[in-house]
């Protein structure tokens, strides 16, 4: 019996001693990406102006009046000579398509996707230190709703467009800039300019929308910035939630009255969440960015084989970074209203699911049922049409389009440690045009972190003005790249 125990207790060891000498053998020998330099193109504009046609965009109403022209009017009146140059055609209500026709006709196009209407102003303006479109330029930024997504990168194009026509540049590519309308939950009026692009044949070597960006404290044991380009994103899909139960007096409630059930209905949902996991593009840019990571980190992700799942778990806590390791779903909207002192005979909740890469929409759907199979589920229509949204194919990296990109990246910023793909959390401007591109590739580059995240869908948000020089300068370092 002793000696049936050494030898267990031996093999143990020995079995032990090697799997630690694995993974810090692994850890060790990981070595960082060796970077060549990438040359920036001269490239000259009236930064000033420029900030005072984005403030100017910014103050422009959601909804146009006889005495406040809409967008395209300001675009067509800031920007005379892109409209000179270019040809725009309007698609929709909402949505334009520009085309700037390169010198061989042979080539495809490139495709840049934006929108003019900002998003919906999220808490009230009472939150706001500026009004929500004031376009404030103060403490070094400018101020108000669509400054880092929406009108800002689009204007921040038509800026780009602006001096390269100024400096004379040709393109031999043809480029094409689709232009949405208002908010994304109304429809924006894309998927029309997709369905124009479809109905002529046309199919864009790449497509560029809204999504990363340049992270900073976002990554765990990662202190530089890195550049984000999503190549891929979430499906999506939307409920409504229903509890219905008896009413009567608050002052002597049941058990399991319906708001309660909602409650529990959403917690249920949230903890502990869908499983979440390293896998797809995430998992490509934590195997990339191990070698730059604190030793502890370092060691963890070169292990994925090991710690993928504990690791996953850890990471799930972050906002932006949990969002690309799972599946997830928020409640939108609740609702239950009764007469004052007495209960509502029924709750509802609108949820809003976004489905990571791998995850199949059937299967968060049985998932979903299995939870919260004691509600009335009800599945609503997507703005796009489809009920659910699947989630996105993923572009390559080995492609001209992703190489274009990340390098326009790394000349306008050069302080970035390297440029990674990952995947994009919600359904963007991109999407529409998978069916008429090649590839679809996610990236405006302001600084992406806590403070700029929060206020994307929050209050204050606001765009660092180097940030919107640098933003002009990569759209232009990019269209002469992509379009040369």
């Amino acid at each position: 019996m002793k000696t049936l125990l050494f030898r267990a207790l031996l093999a143990f060891l020995v079995v032990s001693g090697l799997l630690t000498a694995t993974l810090f053998v692994r850890s060790a020998f990981l070595r960082p990406q060796t970077l060549s330099e990438v040359a920036v193109h001269p490239f000259d504009f009236d930064a000033a102006r420029a900030l005072d046609r984005l403030t100017v965009a910014i103050r422009i109403p959601p909804e146009p009046t006889p005495e406040a022209p809409g967008f395209p009017e300001f675009l067509a009146s800031a920007f005379p000579a892109v409209h000179a140059a270019l040809v725009r055609e309007a698609v929709a209500p909402s949505s334009f398509l520009y085309t700037w026709s390169g010198t061989d006709p042979e080539l495809e196009p490139v495709l840049l996707v934006a929108r003019m209407g900002p998003a919906p102003t999220g808490p009230g303006a009472e939150a706001w230190r500026f009004p929500p479109f004031s376009g404030e330029l103060a403490d070094g930024a400018v101020w108000g709703r669509g400054t880092l997504s929406g009108r800002g990168p689009l204007v921040a194009i038509f800026e780009a467009l602006d001096a390269l026509l100024a400096e004379g540049f040709d393109p031999a590519r043809t480029l094409m800039v689709a232009v949405g309308g208002p908010v994304e939950e109304e429809g924006s009026g894309l998927s029309e300019v997709a369905a124009l692009l479809e109905s002529r044949g046309i199919v864009a070597l790449w497509a560029l929308g809204d999504g990363g960006g340049i992270a900073e404290g976002l990554l765990p044991g990662v202190t530089e910035p890195i550049g984000v380009i999503g190549t891929a994103e979430q499906g999506a899909l939307a409920l409504r939630l229903t509890a219905r139960g008896v009413g009567g007096p608050a002052s002597a409630p049941p058990r399991g009255t319906a708001a309660g059930r909602i409650a529990e209905a959403i917690v249920r949902l949230e903890d502990p969440g869908f499983t979440p996991r390293i896998q797809g593009p995430t998992r490509r840019l934590f195997l990339a960015l191990a070698p730059h990571m604190d030793p502890g980190t370092r060691m963890l992700a070169a292990n994925l084989w090991l710690f993928e799942r504990p690791l996953a778990r850890a990471l799930s806590g972050n906002p932006w970074l949990g969002a690309t390791l799972r599946t997830v779903a928020a409640p939108t909207l609740l609702r239950a209203e009764a007469d004052r002192g007495a209960l509502p005979s029924h709750a509802t909740a609108r949820l809003r699911v976004g489905i990571a890469p791998w995850d199949a929409p059937d299967a968060v759907l049985e998932e979903i049922w299995a939870r919260l199979g004691d509600l009335e589920i009800e599945l609503l229509p997507e703005p796009a049409g489809a009920a659910p949204i699947p989630p996105s194919a993923i572009s390559s990296t080995d492609t001209e389009g992703f190489l274009r990109i990340r390098d326009a990246a790394r000349a306008v910023f050069p302080d970035l440690l390297v440029v990674l793909p990952a995947t994009v959390p919600g359904v963007t401007d991109v999407r529409p045009f998978s069916a008429v591109a090649r590839d679809s590739y996610r990236f405006v580059p302001f600084r992406m972190n806590a403070a700029t995240l929060a206020s994307l869908r929050g209050a204050n948000e606001r765009i660092p003005v180097t940030d919107y020089v640098g933003m002009i300068r990569f759209y232009g370092e990019l269209i002469r790249r992509g379009t040369e």
